[in-house]
């Protein structure tokens, strides 16, 4: 496939979904040639090549000497927004973001298609897919592990464009810190999530604290890790050390503590990070909040059922996926806009693993 031919659906699956999602109504004047050609960067030839898909699908009517305008008798049908996530029923956190992407969406008139992953391939299965269900815009959680999931995801970026939907990036950017993307992101502010815990660790009376991650984190850890070191060093603490390792690793738990004189607090990236390592420090002999205090992020469900009940941060899980709604409807609305970055505060939850414990005699 040349890439005139490329240009041509693209501009055709373009012109296509800002029809559907009712950018342009029925009886619209759709830009002449000469916009469609500035706009994309073609030749005519490119852009008649288009419109005359759109002429065979019903979707427009060619008026001599006026141009091209929106079929009057067009009958516009729902929306449908694809919806992609890695890891989804596998994770504590995206759940709950598309059950409420889908809700949103719902109310909002449009169709949800869950769109399984596994089409994603080199040779463009995915976005013939969703030009085939007519897709307008994709709401896509970017793949977190592996060691190449930058290229993979940008490959997934490539497919939604060559299918004209819009894009929304739920939960993170597909971009490695501090890069970024040219898409709309709707996420948890991790940076002040960090600063938060740095804050209430400095308060609790932390002097050495260690960031824990496990190999190949994604780049929301990158912003935690820096959130936490400006909340430490702002209210009177030191510089975080930053540590890769197994957190079920005894070994690992226990070269941490060996190392520099140990530590008296573990911020940990996640919350599953936290409980394998406290479970490990627990084999170790170690208590918390005893020995050392212990935090981490996104509040799931079983955070406050560990044997020590674990201080976290909060999602704000609920209000990220609806959020994503209402940015690719205006994003459908309006696609010139610039890429956008929303980021949504989350809540600070003390539990017993950050708090000392005092003996009175």
């Amino acid at each position: 496939m040349n890439k005139t031919t490329i240009k041509h659906r693209e501009i055709s699956a373009a012109l296509k979904n800002a029809i559907v999602s009712g950018r342009h109504r029925a009886g619209d004047r759709l830009p002449s040639e000469e916009a469609l050609c500035r706009r994309w960067q073609v030749s005519r030839p490119t852009v008649r090549r288009a419109l005359r898909d759109l002429l065979q699908s019903g979707l427009v009517d060619i008026r001599a000497g006026s141009g091209c305008y929106v079929s009057a008798g067009l009958r516009v049908t729902r929306p449908v927004i694809a919806l992609l996530a890695d890891g989804l029923g596998k994770t504590e956190i995206l759940d709950p973001i598309c059950a409420e992407i889908s809700r949103a969406a719902h109310d909002a008139g449009c169709t949800v298609l869950n769109t399984p992953l596994t089409v994603a391939g080199a040779d463009g299965d995915l976005a013939k897919t969703l030009v085939a269900r007519n897709v307008s815009g994709v709401i896509f959680a970017p793949l977190e592990h592996g060691a190449d999931r930058e290229r993979r995801n940008r490959d997934l970026l490539d497919a939604f464009r060559r299918a004209g939907a819009a894009v929304v990036l739920a939960d993170r950017d597909t971009a490695e810190f501090p890069a970024r993307s040219d898409c709309d992101v709707v996420a948890l502010d991790n940076f002040h999530a960090g600063y938060l815990l740095g804050r209430h660790l400095t308060v609790s009376g932390a002097r050495r604290v260690v960031f824990v991650a496990k190999p190949n984190y994604p780049s929301s850890t990158d912003l935690r890790l820096a959130g936490l070191q400006n909340g430490l060093l702002r209210h009177g603490g030191r510089k975080p050390e930053f540590k890769v390792g197994d957190p079920r690793d005894v070994a690992f738990v226990k070269s941490l503590r060996a190392a520099r004189q140990g530590f008296d607090a573990v911020v940990c990236s996640n919350d599953l990070t936290a409980a394998q390592f406290l479970q490990a420090a627990t084999n170790s002999g170690w208590r918390v909040p005893e020995d050392f205090l212990l935090a981490g992020f996104d509040d799931v469900s079983y955070a406050s059922l560990l044997s020590t009940p674990l201080t976290t941060i909060r999602q704000p899980c609920a209000d990220i996926g609806s959020v994503c709604v209402r940015t690719l409807l205006e994003r459908l609305r309006h696609p010139q806009l610039p890429p956008r970055t929303i980021l949504l505060t989350g809540e600070l939850v003390v539990r017993a693993s950050t708090t000392r414990v005092v003996l009175r005699v």
